[in-house]
Order: C-alpha cells, then sequence, then structure tokens
C-alpha cells in the first residue's frame, strides 16, 4: 500500500498515519488509526479506519483487514473535487 498523503487543506502541513487505539484479539492485532496533520492537530475521525494483522498457529502473518487506502482517499478528497468552476 503505497498512497500519498496530500498536504493539510488547512494548513498545508504534513499528514501522517496516527494509531489512536490497539487492542489485541486472540491471534490479532487490531490497530484504530486515523490520520492527522502534524502542524494544526485537524484529523479524520477516531476509531473509524482498522488495520488487522494476524498470526497463524504455524507463524504466517496475514493483513485481515486494511482500512490504508480509504483513509488516505477521505483525507486526500477535498471539497472542490469534481466541481467545475465557471
Amino acid at each position: 500500500m503505497e498512497q500519498k498523503l496530500n498536504p493539510c487543506p488547512c494548513c498545508g502541513g504534513n499528514a501522517v498515519y496516527f494509531d489512536s487505539n490497539k487492542t489485541f484479539e486472540l491471534w490479532d492485532i487490531v490497530f484504530h488509526f486515523t490520520i492527522i496533520c502534524r502542524r494544526c492537530g485537524l484529523q479524520l475521525p477516531d476509531n473509524r479506519y482498522v488495520l488487522r494483522i494476524g498470526m497463524a498457529k504455524n507463524g504466517d502473518i496475514s493483513i485481515k483487514i486494511d482500512d490504508r487506502q480509504k483513509a488516505a482517499e477521505d483525507w486526500n478528497r477535498r471539497v472542490d473535487d469534481g466541481e467545475k468552476t465557471n
């Protein structure tokens, strides 16, 4: 997954993924995350996005849920996307 995060629409600051909560469920680690501007603190809604990583009993690792792409798309969407101006 490689999606570049656009600068903050409010201040132009750098955006980063922010792990707002982490839980452990059986063989899985579940990250609840958001995207936040490092300069002004603007962020997407907390705990709306999930990254769930599991480990099988034989040690294999798998990504079971991955909302990173969706979060990046939501962050990068701007109010004027797709609108024509005269």
